[in-house]
């Protein structure tokens, strides 16, 4: 069958439309290609390029990498592709159209400072990433996305796996981190056997057996001074995977803060200690037990006075609370049905909604909408290369709802 792609969609497969909608793997907007169907349905089907016939002038790589997907088109219409997909989705979901913020950006390769990679057994023991919708291991020599560190201890990692027969296979995963220093986390589901081939690693060495971290070498965090604040970075400790963005995305937001804010959804409490001299007080909502003693920390190495940590879900402690200002970084899953009522109730002046998740985010702008506008909607790319988003909109109270 011979196509022409018309666009891509938000999971970046070329969009062809014919006697119904196809989506097409390494399609770009433009290409003709001769394809075969390898998932036909009643109104839509997946498919693969036998033969591109065509080729289109963004395209920068013959085939994208299974862990960056969109790492064939150029950066600059990945850009564009965003605030497209952004656009599109308020629309289609919550029935609004926007215009968008100027996408903010950085560097758009070697940018993560957290990757994991997959063990998996054949004769003996290899390390890399599975390749896109499978549970192939793919090996990795350098990672595209990954810090020029991160980078220097995959290469130790593969010397190691590829001179020794390792066998246990109680090792699934290994977590690494950067910063100033470095952090391995080798993630097993029992007493790990093997353990003494990586002992010489000259790093911060943890294992994550049942979801339980034992020492291992050094200590078990890495320390990073951001935005002229320090943290400690466990290995279960969330932070934005682009520090660059992060700071770019953080400075976006910090002038839209004032009076008494609450930090939801804080995780080790970063947002708040870092805009803590724009409010004030603050406070800050977490559930995680372990996020929540990271935050505790972090906010008296900080010396932060004006913040109150609370332990518990943001739908169950919100109520409680008087405050002006509402921030929201929730997980992918976006709100709870019943924390919408909390904030319908509580009517904050202002909400400041980071979503990791165009769906979700637009789930809950829709369930808003009635009572707040929508003052800005700003894409990031926090994850080049990749179809992953990052979105921060920026609600005020309808004033129908002003006292």
């Amino acid at each position: 069958m011979e196509v022409i792609a018309e666009g891509l969609d938000f999971q970046g497969l070329g969009i062809v439309k014919s006697d119904k909608i196809y989506f097409i793997e390494n399609l770009l907007p433009g290409e003709k290609a001769i394809i075969e169907v390898i998932e036909d349905k009643k109104t839509h089907a997946f498919g693969r390029v036998v033969k591109h016939l065509t080729l289109s002038e963004n395209r920068v790589m013959a085939y994208p990498l299974s862990y960056a997907p969109l790492s064939h088109l150029s950066y600059q219409k990945q850009l564009r592709h965003q605030e497209k997909i952004t656009q599109e989705t308020f629309n289609k979901i919550a029935n609004i159209n926007i215009e968008t913020n100027p996408i903010l950006f950085d560097k758009k390769t070697h940018y993560k400072n957290k990757i994991v990679l997959h063990v998996k057994k054949g004769e003996f023991l290899s390390v890399g990433t599975y390749k896109a919708k499978s549970h192939i291991l793919e090996s990795v020599d350098k990672h595209l996305l990954a810090t020029p560190k991160i980078n220097q201890v995959i290469i130790e990692l593969n010397q190691i796996f590829t001179t020794n027969n390792l066998t246990d296979d109680s090792l699934k995963q290994i977590q690494i981190k950067s910063a100033d220093e470095i952090l391995i986390t080798f993630i097993t589901n029992k007493p790990w056997q093997e353990k003494h081939y990586f002992k010489h690693l000259n790093y911060n060495l943890v294992i994550k057996e049942n979801n339980k971290i034992i020492p291992f070498k050094g200590n078990p965090y890495i320390k990073l001074n951001f935005m002229n604040k320090q943290f400690k970075l466990y290995s279960d400790t969330f932070f934005q995977t682009n520090y660059n963005v992060a700071e770019t995305m953080f400075d976006h937001i910090k002038d839209e803060v004032s009076g008494v804010l609450v930090d939801a959804y804080a995780g080790a409490a970063t947002i708040g200690i870092l805009l803590a001299d724009k409010a004030t007080h603050i406070y800050s909502i977490e559930s995680n037990q372990t996020s929540y003693l990271s935050g505790l920390e972090a906010i008296q190495d900080n010396n932060i006075k004006n913040i109150t940590p609370i332990h518990g879900k943001v739908e169950d402690k919100l109520n409680e609370l008087e405050f002006n200002t509402l921030i929201i970084d929730p997980p992918r899953a976006g709100l709870h049905h019943s924390l919408i009522d909390v904030i319908k109730e509580k009517q904050p002046d202002k909400i400041i909604y980071i979503s990791c998740n165009l769906r979700t985010l637009t789930r809950d702008i829709n369930l808003l909408k009635d009572t707040y506008k929508i003052k800005s909607v700003t894409p990031v790319s926090m994850f080049p290369q990749t179809i992953e988003t990052e979105t921060i909109v920026i609600l005020t109270k309808m004033e129908a709802f002003l006292l």
